[in-house]
């Protein structure tokens, strides 16, 4: 049983037509019309389309991915212009490796479930559970007043920011 089928050719239009095609040295803007898995269908002048030949090698950038393509086949479309269907023969984009510092090296790790509150719970009542021990420790230092208006005067602060009165 053969369950192979055609690729299918998406039309592609405007802005993202854009592509260029390099003829030796030399970049020429083209524009692409068609794309499928298997090819790509290329709109250009009879100048340039003079100058590519079934069956040659060339580079096409269509975005931001840079191809090595063959030449397939070219025919004359209804609006006078020419289309050329090339072939994606290797993908020849440069990945890009990011170079930082030591620091910036690490591994990133992605999460993909949320985040378990548990040791942030944790430190908010080991800070509380401090601000309500150290000023009892603090009269044995002698410091437990300190804590006691600096915590106090925090708090009236606070709260007259909110209220908007003055304590």
């Amino acid at each position: 049983m053969n369950t192979e089928s055609a690729a299918y050719k998406c039309k592609i239009f405007g802005p993202n037509s854009k592509a260029w095609l390099w003829l030796g040295i030399k970049r020429q803007f083209v524009e692409v019309v068609e794309q499928s898995r298997e090819a790509f269908t290329v709109r250009t002048t009879a100048k340039i389309a003079a100058k590519i030949k079934v069956g040659g090698k060339y580079k096409l950038l269509y975005q931001e991915m840079l191809w090595s393509v063959g030449c397939r086949n070219k025919w004359i479309n209804n609006d006078g212009g020419i289309d050329i269907e090339v072939e994606p023969l290797e993908e020849l984009t440069p990945t890009r490796i990011v170079q930082g510092s030591i620091l910036q090296r690490s591994a990133n790790v992605r999460l993909s479930n949320p985040m378990d509150g548990t040791l942030a719970f944790f430190l908010i009542a080991l800070i509380i559970v401090g601000v309500l021990i150290v000023p009892a420790w603090g009269g044995k230092w002698g410091t437990s007043q300190l804590i006691c208006d600096g915590v106090n005067n925090v708090w009236k602060t606070l709260a007259s920011i909110v209220t908007g009165r003055s304590y």
